[in-house]
């Protein structure tokens, strides 16, 4: 339902607009009233007339970017210094990046390696992509992940069954403790959840065919990474809850999904919270491919946090945006 949420709060709005053109006060604040409830039941756009809290200097900025870069191979020298600095402009003490192409290993990991003191070990996704996880603050006790919950294949093509079998060994995500100056640790976990497919098919399609043209195939790549997205949630929500929550928590990364999924919803659980629906202010895009407009982009914290202020940040040297969100402990 989440993915009608948007098109049908804009089709409340627009008919209140109408019905208070015609006087029709009753109709019209009921409609109202029911787009505010289902907006808040969906966590589509929060309102924040006072935006963000004055940082201190026990503030520490996490940031999760999914990186893939949208030029060829012949650009990827300017490209890489190009978000070695957009990084640094960010600043961020721990950065959670996302689909690290082969050939962005030489000038980007070597620049981040000089920025940041700490990095978590990579973790290859399939032959080509990675995500990694940087920190200025001593990284310990880093970890990858096996399977521990079982999925129905039934449905799935062999390449998605192939990408289960792959997940199986080692899931999207990672987690590690960070230490920050004041003695206290964080456990950070960085993610990038099945994707559904949507901008590979388009890609291989022609340029003559029109989008609707792989609309069967948009569909079926559709259900089957939502199923397995739900499956990687629920080992995801297994390994949050081995932990414990009684010290800061944060869930950082491309999930593929939009707040109030049942993927986001299970990762969740009763105690993670979304950041930009706690402190943002508007629809917060982080993806803007092809012409669509998405939150995939989530920081989820625990009440031992305190969230100081969250933006999406305005680059457009990947088809994502950055989400930057800046915490204290909560004491």
């Amino acid at each position: 339902m989440t993915l009608f949420a948007l098109p049908i709060l804009i089709l409340l709005m627009v008919s209140s607009i109408i019905l208070l053109a015609f006087k029709r006060w009753k109709l019209a604040s009921t409609l109202v009233i029911v787009m505010l409830l289902l907006n808040w039941y969906w966590q589509v756009c929060p309102v924040r007339i006072f935006y963000g809290e004055k940082t201190t200097d026990n503030t520490f900025r996490v940031v999760t970017y999914n990186i893939y870069p949208l030029v060829d191979s012949t650009q990827y020298d300017k490209w890489q210094q190009d978000m070695l600095e957009e990084i640094k402009r960010l600043h961020p003490d721990v950065l959670c990046l996302q689909e690290l192409h082969p050939g962005m290993e030489s000038m980007l990991e070597s620049g981040l390696c000089t920025y940041y003191n700490y990095s978590a070990e990579k973790t290859n996704l399939g032959k080509y992509m990675k995500w990694k996880l940087y920190s200025r603050y001593q990284i310990i006790n880093p970890k990858v992940y096996q399977s521990t919950v079982a999925i129905d294949t039934i449905g799935l093509t062999e390449d998605y069954k192939y990408t289960v079998g792959r997940r199986k060994i080692r899931q999207p995500y990672c987690s590690t403790d960070i230490q920050l100056p004041s003695g206290d640790t964080i456990t950070v976990f960085s993610c990038h959840l099945q994707s559904n497919g949507y901008s590979t098919i388009r890609r291989s399609m022609k340029d003559s065919e029109l989008w609707f043209n792989g609309l069967g195939r948009y569909l079926s790549a559709f259900q089957s990474a939502d199923k397995i997205r739900r499956w990687e949630a629920q080992n995801l929500r297994q390994a949050l809850d081995s932990i414990g929550n009684d010290h800061p928590i944060i869930v950082a990364g491309d999930m593929n999904d939009f707040s109030r999924s049942e993927s986001l919803t299970t990762i969740q659980g009763g105690d993670l919270f979304d950041a930009w629906w706690k402190g943002g202010c508007g629809l917060g895009s982080t993806y803007s491919g092809f012409g669509l407009h998405l939150r995939f982009d989530h920081i989820l914290y625990n009440d031992r946090l305190r969230l100081q202020n969250v933006e999406v940040g305005k680059s457009e040297l990947s088809d994502h945006r950055p989400l930057v969100a800046d915490f204290t402990l909560n004491r």
